[in-house]
């Protein structure tokens, strides 16, 4: 007997509410949204500029 494939997992840094729609449609798609980036398959962040503390969180999803 197999194990349904689990479910992708997205974690979506939203910004202004830029992306709102990307999440719903994902979402929709069958993806997990997930708030932790240790359990996120990806991260969908607008950019990796240090000083806006994001780059840790992508660096914690690649690392996990």
């Amino acid at each position: 007997m197999t194990s349904p494939a689990r479910r992708s997992r997205a974690l979506v840094l939203d910004h202004q509410g830029k992306s709102v729609e990307i999440a719903r449609a994902l979402a929709q798609a069958g993806w997990e949204l997930v708030g932790d980036p240790a359990a996120a398959d990806v991260v969908l962040i607008d950019h990796d500029v240090p000083f806006h503390g994001k780059l840790p969180v992508a660096e914690t999803c690649v690392a996990a």
